[in-house]
Order: structure tokens, then C-alpha cells, then sequence
């Protein structure tokens, strides 16, 4: 299929973000047919939501144009997820929700870790909610329900909740909502990857001041964030928000494959450990070299000094969703701000790198292509793998809903 270049979705889009829908329906139990009230119907990552009535009715309205992720969410029910377009949706929706059952290997096995929280709870904050300054004041208020599974053979932490957690964001003046389905920590490849529906609840004040404390935040975090940056891209409006896109390769270190095999020139061979040389004769710049270069990565990032175009990695689908794709790995800067030291102290960088702007990389995980709408939203989002700065920033704590926008201002 011929891909038609970003160049008029800025256009189309606002043309169809004009156009708003709404969509109902009910819920009822698949075993019994009867209607469940007060379950949660919501768009996931967004503010919009509510929960059915006593006949199991719910109305959702003022919806646009694109892609949505439709969650219905109740105690001792599997959560429902209804990926579609509301501009295809016709008719009141009828949506019925299975009985969770719990898999045979929690029965048999019972491989929960009973004191999960004491030893992990630590780690799966930092994790998800994030260590930036605006995690402080950002907690999960049932923190009991999350459960952990440790397969240490494999090297996988696992965490799981049956129940929605709540979260509480003074720094930015949310409630969120989370249905967490997938918490996964690989140890050995080092990534963490979580999966979830969340629903943002504004706080409730009488104070202007915080008010304005909220919406600077807010706007402080959007500002570089992951979302900004898919927005941009969808209206080819990198370099105007101040973004940079360079292609980076991974290639391996040759000269230390060399060094490794023992062979040098002139027939020399020594035998290298991680304690000492042991070598017959060979000068000390020699060994100096041979050290230095053995304590080299054995990939080494090699970055393209040309900026790419939005419309060199992404392409139009509709008027309200862009593709993406790419080879080997983006280098990301943002040049409208500097990096936040607690980043530089957590990872113990190099201090004459700071003050600098912040700098992300991404890739595709699976090598597929991803799809972009004009809010900022991926699909799917666990094929694209954060490293650098948002690897850190982009956490539960300095999360928005894609509902949000900043003040023109």
C-alpha cells in the first residue's frame, strides 16, 4: 500500500475532532443474564467515564473521532475491553461480562509471595508510580491488593491486583483509577513492561493556589513527555515544538571482539581475566590500552548527526490516526528544557553532562509498525520499548490523560 506522508493530517484532524459521538449500552452477567450495576465504564487514560445504573445502563457522551479503548471493569468479573471507533458504533451496546475464575496454577501452586509487598513494594513504586519529585506526592491508597510472583529461575518479577488500585496524585490533582492486567520485570534483559486501563478523576478544591500549582505541573510534565512529542509527530510539527529526531544505530565493538580473541599483532598472545594480564612481554602503554578497551560496552551506539522529519517515520491512515515505523533505534531530544538532576544521581551519569536537555531513545520491539492518533495514544504501546530519560520520567506519577491539553499560552 502507498504511504501518503503526514503533510495534511494537521487539517484533517481539527476537521474531525469537531465531530463528537455518544455511546450506550448495558452490562450484564454472562452466567446469569442479569444486569450488573455499579460497574465502571470508562475510555481508557482518559477522564471520561461512569458507572452503570441499577439496570445495568450507562451513557458515555462528547466522545471524538478515532480509535478508543472501551473498559468495563466490576468486582469478581474479568475486565471487558472493547477496542473500537465510536463513529462505527450504530446501536445501544450490549456487553456481557464472564465470572473470573482463578487459574488452576494459583489453586494448586499457590506461588503468591506471602509477604510480597514487605520485600517488592519498594520496587514496584519506583517502578510505576516513578522517583521523579512528583512521585512523593503520589500513593496508591490500597496498596494490599497487589500481589507478586517471583520466578527466579527465569528471572521474571510478576505483580497482579484483582482490584482496581487507587491512586492518589496531589502533584498533579488526580484520582486515577488503574485496572493493572500486566506488571513484568525481566531482571535479565533489565526492562520493566505494564499493561493497565487507567481513569483520571480531577481533585476537588476551593484553593486558587492550588489550583494554579496543579495546572503548572500538569503543564510542566506534558511539555517533552512521550505524548507531546506522538502529537507533534501526528501534526509534522516536530522542530516547531521542540523536538530533534536522529536514527541510532547498536554495533558491536570490534576492537574489543579483537582484544577478547588474544590475538595482537606480531603473534603476541596473552591471557586476560578480570583480575590481572598474565603475558610474557608487552609494553605498559600496551596494557593500559588492552585494559582500558576491555572495560568498553560491547555494543556501542553510533548516532546519525542528520535530523529526520516527522514525515520520514510516520505516515497517514485516517484523518484521526498516523502509522509509525522505523529501523534500529530514535534518538529523542527535547531542546525546550534541561534534564532533571534526580535522573542524573539515580543512574549516577557523568556530572560534566549537566545541565543538558533531556534525551530519550525508543524502538520497535517486534519490529512492527505502531499507530498514532491525534491525541497523543499508541496502539499498541507494549511494542515500543522507552530507553533514556523517558525510561525514567514516563511513570504512573507524571502520567495525563489524553484528554488533557495545555493552555495555548
Amino acid at each position: 500500500m502507498q504511504k501518503i506522508f503526514l503533510t495534511s493530517i494537521l487539517l484533517l484532524g481539527l476537521l474531525c475532532a469537531n465531530a463528537q459521538y455518544t455511546i450506550s449500552g448495558k452490562i450484564i452477567s454472562a452466567d446469569t443474564k442479569q444486569p450488573i450495576p455499579s460497574a465502571s465504564v470508562f475510555f481508557s487514560n482518559t477522564s471520561k467515564g461512569n458507572a452503570t445504573n441499577n439496570e445495568g445502563e450507562f451513557i458515555l457522551d462528547n466522545i471524538n473521532a478515532g480509535k478508543i479503548e472501551l473498559v468495563v471493569s466490576c468486582v469478581g468479573y474479568e475486565t471487558y475491553v472493547l477496542q473500537t471507533q465510536p463513529e462505527k458504533i450504530t446501536a445501544p451496546l450490549r456487553i456481557e461480562l464472564q465470572i473470573k475464575v482463578k487459574p488452576l496454577e494459583e489453586v494448586v501452586l499457590g506461588s503468591y509471595l506471602k509477604e510480597g509487598w514487605l520485600t517488592w513494594g519498594k520496587f514496584f513504586i519506583e517502578n510505576f508510580i516513578g522517583s521523579t519529585t512528583y512521585a512523593e506526592d503520589c500513593k496508591i491508597k490500597n496498596p494490599e491488593v497487589i500481589q507478586f510472583r517471583n520466578y527466579k529461575k527465569e528471572g521474571i518479577l510478576k505483580a497482579f491486583a484483582d482490584e482496581t488500585l487507587e491512586i492518589e496524585n496531589k502533584s498533579l490533582g488526580y484520582i486515577i483509577y488503574y485496572k493493572l492486567e500486566q506488571f513484568e520485570c525481566n531482571f535479565i534483559s533489565k526492562t520493566v513492561a505494564y499493561q493497565g486501563y487507567p481513569l483520571f478523576e480531577n481533585m476537588q478544591t476551593k484553593r486558587s493556589g492550588l489550583k494554579r500549582r496543579w495546572q503548572a505541573n500538569r503543564q510542566k510534565v506534558y511539555h517533552g513527555s512521550q505524548m507531546h512529542f506522538m502529537r507533534s509527530l501526528f501534526r509534522n510539527k516536530i522542530i516547531e515544538e521542540g523536538f530533534e529526531i536522529r536514527r541510532l544505530v547498536k554495533i558491536p565493538n570490534l576492537e574489543k571482539q579483537r582484544v577478547k580473541t588474544k590475538l595482537y599483532p606480531g603473534g603476541l598472545i596473552i591471557t586476560y581475566n578480570t583480575n590481572d594480564f598474565l603475558l610474557h612481554t608487552i609494553y605498559e602503554d600496551s596494557i593500559a590500552h588492552f585494559d582500558s578497551i576491555l572495560r568498553q560496552t560491547d555494543i556501542i551506539d553510533f548516532v546519525y548527526p542528520t535530523l529526520l522529519t516527522g514525515n520520514s517515520i510516520a505516515y497517514f491512515l485516517d484523518t484521526v490516526t498516523a502509522g509509525m515505523r522505523f529501523s534500529d533505534y530514535l534518538q529523542i531530544t527535547y531542546t525546550k528544557t534541561i534534564e532533571d538532576y534526580d535522573y542524573f544521581k539515580k543512574y549516577d551519569l557523568e556530572r560534566s553532562l549537566w545541565p543538558g536537555p533531556p534525551v530519550s531513545f525508543i524502538t520497535l520491539i517486534n519490529n512492527n509498525p505502531i499507530e498514532i492518533l491525534s491525541n497523543g495514544a499508541i496502539f499498541e504501546a507494549l511494542d515500543l520499548l522507552n530507553l533514556g530519560y523517558w525510561s525514567w520520567s514516563e511513570k504512573m506519577a507524571t502520567s495525563l490523560p489524553f484528554d488533557y491539553w495545555p493552555d495555548s499560552k
